[in-house]
């Protein structure tokens, strides 16, 4: 069986350096970024259809009372404008959760954008902090390793996307929209995403051992200064994963 970055990082990138395959860990990078919008879409879409609930919104088909005046008066022999008789009210009733998707959809392609962003951000900054090591070896195979080494965000971004949508459809919500809502909010506090976090350590961890190895090899530097860069960015990671 070959050997893969996930279980074998070390004779991974012993068999394969310095032939690291950019253009695959550039597939991989794109799919990483797909998977994590198809999350992040996952979550909205339950999140949205627990909002059971409705809002009195302005009537986009109504026209304002100055400008039903204005026209009236311009042309009192024309019929009533469209949108200022008595049967176009000035409000409506509209779905809470229809209204957010609408909103939270336009937000999705910004995922994936941030995604690719932070992919190659992560791999920048491993090529400086190695170069600080003296580390040598090209741009593409530090990029290769940072893909490689964010491969285990799959199974954070499937196990946490699974659990969100299992704790909100289980979640009893209210018929007022605010309280609707901040009974939604309980979900992000600690205690409730507490399994998040610790997944989230183990992910980290994880890609920790895959960036170390890879550096070491790729980047041609001690396994002390690789862990120390490996280390930095896992901890960042995963102080911004607390924040979010």
């Amino acid at each position: 069986m070959p050997r893969t970055p996930l279980l074998h990082p070390g004779a991974f990138f012993d068999e394969r350096v310095p032939n690291l395959d950019v253009g695959r860990a550039l597939v991989l990078g794109l799919l990483l970024a797909l998977v994590t919008t198809a999350g992040a879409g996952l979550v909205g879409w339950a999140f949205v259809d627990a909002l059971d609930v409705t809002v009195t919104v302005d009537n986009p088909a109504h026209s304002p009372d100055w400008v039903c005046e204005q026209q009236a008066e311009m042309f009192t022999d024309m019929p009533t404008p469209s949108g200022c008789g008595d049967d176009v009210p000035e409000t409506v009733e509209r779905d809470l959760g229809e209204l957010v998707w609408d909103e939270f959809v336009g937000l999705l392609p910004w995922v994936f954008v941030g995604g690719l962003l932070a992919g190659l951000g992560t791999a920048v900054t491993f090529h400086v902090l190695t170069a600080l090591a003296d580390g040598e070896g090209s741009f593409g195979d530090t990029l290769a390793v940072t893909a490689w080494g964010a491969t285990p965000l799959v199974v954070q971004t499937v196990a946490g996307v699974g659990y969100t949508v299992f704790r909100i459809q289980r979640l009893a919500l209210p018929s007022q929209p605010e309280a609707a809502v901040e009974r939604l909010a309980t979900l992000t506090t600690f205690g409730n995403r507490l399994p998040l976090v610790v997944l989230a350590l183990v992910v980290t961890a994880w890609q920790v051992s895959i960036w170390t190895h890879g550096l070491h090899r790729a980047r041609n530097v001690s396994f002390d200064a690789a862990l120390a860069s490996a280390g930095l960015v896992g901890a960042v990671s995963f102080l911004l994963t607390l924040a979010g």
